[in-house]
């Protein structure tokens, strides 16, 4: 199988300083280079989508992430400065040539890591089998202790 990517450019959008929307059409280049096979999978999953192509252009780079050929992404070449500016102001984008600065937003602090209590139990499940085979009988606190200490360990707050 043939995996399709969209053309993708290293600044956002491929933008020169340009101040019209004509001349900023006239300046893209063909986000398909010419290939019809990516061009027709690329309207086939925007038209499944419910999305018409007609006098709009796909661009590559207004895909959301992990979204290769994003329905999304195919804007009015009419207004397609104006469309990509207002994606990106939608979708908190950075473009500089368009005068957006997405805000940055920090993500809340997560924690200790903390490791999945199935682990944890296996881990511990393991050690009273091996300490059964030795003789060696151990009680419920101990267990409780012994469950602790796993899951300190294992969270590499020890």
């Amino acid at each position: 199988m043939i995996r399709l990517k969209p053309k993708r450019t290293k600044l956002p959008f491929g933008l020169c300083a340009l101040h019209t929307n004509s001349t900023f059409v006239a300046n893209r280049t063909d986000e398909f280079d010419g290939d019809a096979r990516v061009r027709k999978f690329a309207t086939a999953r925007a038209r499944k989508a419910g999305v018409n192509t007609n006098g709009k252009r796909f661009c590559g780079e207004a895909c959301r992430p992990g979204v290769p050929f994003d329905p999304e992404a195919w804007l009015p070449e009419s207004d397609l400065k104006d469309s990509i500016k207002n994606r990106c102001i939608e979708k908190n984008w950075n473009c500089e040539e368009l005068g957006v600065k997405g805000v940055v937003t920090e993500s809340p602090d997560p924690g200790p890591y903390q490791v999945a209590e199935g682990i944890v139990t296996e881990e511990v499940n393991e050690i009273v089998a091996e300490k059964a085979e030795q003789g060696e009988r151990v009680t419920p606190q101990q267990k409780a202790d012994l469950t602790e200490k796993v899951r300190t360990v294992a969270s590499g707050a020890q």
